[in-house]
């Protein structure tokens, strides 16, 4: 307003008071006659023109006669400045509010080597990326108007790629030359050497019928030993399947064997409970005490159905089944193993925290999987039979991504000595006191389990105790029909 006044025009850049806008303000002096009257004022608004400017890779400001960028295409540089203000600079800043009230730091960038004013490289926070940097071409001009400078800054990256590219270009012509040059040296010795070879040709040409003729025989004769050999190694394959079939039955027998002396200790009790139940019954009968014999007899058909439980169990267990990958319930192979040591969980104080989702199921042999989980089972009541804290963790995963459920088991025991740990699924290694174990047991599960297409592996805990993993491939689970 006041150089409009003074000198019949006035342009300035502020942010509004008021409305907080930034804008540019153009003031034009009212004249009655030759005398000054007053002064009219526009703010024309920028945003219009900063999104025109707005181009992906490039950026173009304007930077005022402060060195303060007031217009720009990127609004976290808008009132940054070109150069470093001195106090007295901000102090003049601070007092004209023209950019209300801000303090004006200064732009973080470098320039690279010596360029003039109206062209050069410098290194400026990415326009892409953020938290980068990139090199970019700054070309200014001054304002047509005013000591404005407008300054379009380009992303140099492309044109480093077209260098490097032309370079890439122009040494594969030459290495393309050079191996054309080397090809027509090498075709010239090729031609030499290739008249020499053709009368060495035919004088073994001769020798060659003769020498194909007898490879002939050789081969025909040799075909027939492979032939005969591949019969001879699948037999010996299908000895060899039927032998470890035998090992795991073995292997299930000598649990079973193990586990006898526990088994008679749970089937006596009921046995003893049943024969004193069926001696209350008679007695009741001969007092004509009908509901208390009955009741008796109730209790004895009670005891009959959990032995018979037990008892299908083992039967299931021992079984030597055929190897058929179906979709097996993991909850309830865990639920079939801790029955069969249902005893010894009780009598040696073992916590059992079995945490398994409902119908969670993998591909696996149903009884084969309960054989895996008894001797797992079996091994970590043995490894925490003198620990202090006695917990065995049994826990499966959802499917994740590749369909894999991971099943573990964790005992608090003592772990597996590192020496052990590295041979601990191949035969007849074994952590056991002489005499308690053949060491057989870990193969025999391993070998199921890779039959099952899964993947079992063997850690020590941090806190203490081992952990058995095994990686199943998950199933749906199947629709069966009510009551089978």
């Amino acid at each position: 307003f006041k150089d409009a006044l003074a000198q019949g025009r006035g342009r300035f850049f502020g942010i509004g008071t008021n409305t907080g806008i930034p804008g540019l303000y153009f003031a034009s002096a009212i004249h009655d006659g030759d005398t000054a009257i007053g002064a009219a004022a526009v703010k024309v608004s920028v945003d219009a023109l900063e999104s025109a400017w707005r181009t992906p890779g490039e950026a173009a400001i304007v930077v005022d006669s402060n060195g303060v960028i007031v217009i720009s295409t990127q609004p976290e540089w808008k009132f940054t400045a070109m150069r470093a203000m001195t106090e007295p600079q901000q102090r003049d800043i601070q007092a004209s509010r023209q950019y209300a009230g801000r303090i004006v730091e200064a732009l973080q960038y470098r320039r690279v080597g010596d360029r003039n004013d109206s062209a050069w490289i410098g290194i400026f926070p990415d326009l892409r990326r953020a938290g980068r940097t990139a090199r970019l071409l700054v070309m200014s001009r001054p304002a047509p108007q005013g000591q404005d400078t407008i300054m379009v800054l380009l992303d140099t990256a492309g044109a480093r790629r077209q260098q490097r590219l032309a370079f890439a270009f122009v040494t594969g012509v030459f290495l393309i030359a050079a191996l054309y040059a080397l090809y027509a040296v090498q075709r010239r010795r090729v031609i030499v050497e290739k008249l020499k070879a053709q009368e060495a040709l035919r004088r073994a040409n001769d020798q060659l019928e003769t020498t194909v003729a007898q490879r002939t025989a050789a081969l025909t004769q040799a075909n027939a030993q492979m032939q005969r050999e591949i019969a001879e190694r699948e037999r010996t394959e299908q000895r060899l399947r039927a032998t470890q079939q035998e090992v795991v039955h073995a292997g299930k027998l000598a649990v079973i064997g193990q586990m006898a002396a526990g088994l008679t200790h749970e089937l006596n009790q009921p046995l003893v409970a049943i024969r004193t139940l069926c001696d209350n019954a008679r007695t009741f009968f001969e007092r004509n005490q009908g509901a208390q014999a009955i009741a008796n007899l109730e209790r004895v058909g009670r005891l009959v159905d959990s032995m018979a439980v037990l008892t299908s169990e083992l039967k299931a267990f021992a079984r030597k089944p055929e190897v058929e990958r179906v979709a097996v319930s993991l909850g309830e192979a865990v639920a079939h193993a801790r029955l069969i040591y249902e005893s010894r969980i009780r009598d040696e104080a073992v916590r059992l925290d079995v945490r398994i989702a409902p119908g969670t199921t993998v591909y696996a042999e149903s009884s084969q999987l309960q054989q895996v989980i008894v001797n797992l089972l079996g091994n970590a009541l043995d490894a925490v039979r003198d620990a202090s804290t006695r917990v065995i963790a049994i826990e499966a995963s959802e499917p994740d991504a590749q369909g894999r459920v991971r099943f573990t088991l964790e005992d608090s025991g003592p772990g597996i000595a590192p020496d052990v740990l590295a041979h601990l699924f191949e035969p007849f290694v074994t952590t056991k006191p002489r005499g308690q174990g053949l060491g057989l047991g870990l193969a025999i599960t391993s070998r199921i389990v890779e039959g099952f297409g899964a993947k079992i592996t063997a850690t020590n805990r941090d806190e203490g105790g081992a952990r058995f993993t095994i990686e199943f491939a998950a199933a749906e689970p199947q629709r069966t029909e009510h009551g089978r």
